[in-house]
């Protein structure tokens, strides 16, 4: 969805790289300038939910699979970036954006916050019968599950499997010492299959 180009459109990828200039060059650069008198206090961008999302991956620098996994805002949805201190700019820590340097993040506190999740395919102990019979014999099954919240997981999020294994757990009420493996491919890339 993120590369395809309709028929005399637009792709994702296209826009995004509109939104990008226009962000750059319209917002930061006017908001970054020294004089506080000459930055705006506040920007109102009034907007669909596609170029919603795709101002979001611009600013936390989501790969086109992560931007696959937010949902659009729902109608009437507000989403409110609030400019982060310069201390909290150099903070690690900080609940800024990880690896740019805009001076803007959502406040989930003030706005809405994006919903995301992701399907996986997770192998679990048991044959999904009687998994107390078959997990002594070491069987295993896959299951396709949907992880709710994708976006909470810290970057790089495919690497965070221990994160994961406890949100599918939690989420779908499952022993975490069963889950085997996770497929965040779900069986989309040979190695998987």
């Amino acid at each position: 969805r993120f590369w395809y180009r309709f028929p005399t459109g637009e792709s994702g990828a296209d826009v995004y790289d509109r939104v990008r200039t226009w962000w750059e060059s319209a917002v930061l650069r006017v908001n970054q300038l020294p004089s506080s008198d000459t930055g705006c206090e506040a920007v109102v961008v009034v907007t669909h939910g596609l170029t919603m999302r795709l101002i979001l991956m611009q600013l936390y620098g989501w790969s086109p699979k992560t931007f696959h996994t937010v949902w659009n805002a729902g109608n009437c949805d507000v989403y409110v970036l609030r400019r982060l201190s310069s201390a909290a700019m150099r903070d690690p820590h900080s609940p800024g954006l990880r690896g740019t340097s805009s001076p803007y993040a959502l406040d989930a506190d003030v706005g809405d916050s994006p919903c995301s999740s992701i399907e996986l395919v997770v192998e679990l102990k048991g044959d999904g019968a009687n998994r107390a019979h078959t997990s002594s014999r070491g069987r295993t099954h896959r299951r396709t599950l949907t992880l709710e919240n994708y976006l909470s997981v810290p970057p790089p999020r495919t690497l965070q499997t221990e994160v994961v294994r406890g949100m599918i757990a939690q989420q779908h009420g499952l022993p975490v010492d069963d889950i085997v493996s996770i497929d965040f491919e779900a069986g989309r890339v040979s190695k998987f299959r």
